[in-house]
């Protein structure tokens, strides 16, 4: 703010210079004239009276306008400072209410921010609930279906399980006609045979009770007598033969009546121990006593796929033979008949001791 207190006392200045001047102005007027003075002394008395009283009140004048003057201007600083300060007060609440506003928009925008967030924040909680609710529903279905597919599964399974039993039932009864077939021919045969033996015999009485006789009138040598002991011996091996053949294949029908049984494959795997020494030829070195577990591979038609020793005798030459007997007795047709659960666990690898006597 600029100082003013010089400008407030320049014009009284000025007006008291001015007024100076023109009272030296009028005296040396007044000397220049003395004439017109004389003539006129009690008019120029009056006015110079006049002037001098007019000069006074002028200064008074002079004064009072410089007062009223001061009184203004004072009077206009006060209302400048006046207006100053209300314009201050104003412009205070002007700001005041521009802060207030700048408050009300801050507060109206946190509002609407929050009110966005709000919003959004309950958005993002309804999508994640519908995610949440979409997974619940998706793993429902998927568990639905999964539980659909189990049953199918379980159905197919009980279904080709009915089959199997039903294949395994008709297979059984086949395998049972057959084998009471095989034993009705079996012993209609023996019968036959019996019969053809009873003839034979019959037969041979009577030829033996002709020869005999003849023999006896004739009285025979002693090589003959031998000869026909011998003949006689001869024929009685065969016959042992014959009848320990016949009762082999009633053992192999017996066994194979009980397929399913544990009796059954313990009798199959006896039976092809005793098959495989029968394929035996025994080594030059062989001296008894000693015994090879050899590991089998079969098929399920009987032929064997691969053979190798589980346990050695420690005989590497006894080994061998065993394998080679092993090889030589192939294919074991005796498991034929079993079920696949029971081959695959009991023959498809099986083991056998082959343990020969010397």
């Amino acid at each position: 703010m600029k100082d003013r207190r010089g400008e407030n006392f320049k014009v009284p200045v000025v007006f008291g210079l001015t007024l100076h001047v023109l009272l030296g102005v009028g005296l040396w007027w007044a000397e220049k004239k003395p004439a017109e003075a004389s003539l006129n002394t009690v008019r120029v008395i009056r006015a110079e009276s006049f002037t001098i009283s007019r000069s006074a009140a002028s200064i008074a004048q002079e004064k009072k306008l410089i007062e009223v003057e001061k009184a203004k201007k004072k009077k206009l600083r006060e209302e400048a400072k006046a207006k100053k300060i209300e314009a201050r007060r104003k412009k205070a609440e002007e700001e005041k209410k521009i802060i207030e506003k700048r408050r009300l928009e801050n507060l109206e925008r946190e509002r609407k921010e929050q009110k966005r967030l709000a919003e959004e924040q309950k958005k993002r909680q309804k999508n994640e609930r519908l995610v949440r609710e979409k997974a619940i529903l998706d793993a429902k279905n998927r568990a639905l279906k999964e539980k659909k597919k189990l049953e199918e599964a379980r159905k197919i399974k009980e279904k080709a399980d009915l089959e199997r039993s039903r294949i395994k039932r008709e297979k059984a009864e086949k395998i049972k006609k057959a084998l009471l077939n095989k034993e009705k021919e079996r012993v209609a045969k023996q019968a036959e045979r019996k019969k053809e033996q009873e003839q034979r015999l019959k037969k041979l009485k009577a030829i033996e009770e002709q020869r005999r006789v003849a023999e006896q009138k004739k009285i025979d040598t002693l090589d003959d007598i031998f000869e026909k002991a011998e003949a006689e011996a001869l024929r009685h091996e065969k016959e042992l033969e014959k009848k320990a053949e016949e009762q082999r294949i009633i053992d192999e029908l017996n066994v194979l009546a009980d397929l399913d049984s544990k009796q059954a494959v313990a009798n199959i795997i006896i039976a092809l121990t005793t098959r495989i020494s029968r394929c035996w030829k025994k080594p030059a070195s062989f001296r008894g006593g000693l015994k090879v577990s050899l590991r089998m591979n079969l098929a399920k038609d009987g032929e064997l796929v691969a053979v190798q020793v589980a346990d050695p005798s420690g005989n590497p030459a006894f080994d061998r033979s065993g394998i080679l007997a092993v090889k030589k007795c192939a294919p074991y047709r005796e498991i034929e008949g079993f079920s696949r659960r029971v081959f695959d666990k009991e023959f498809r690898v099986t083991t056998v001791v082959f343990r020969p006597e010397g």
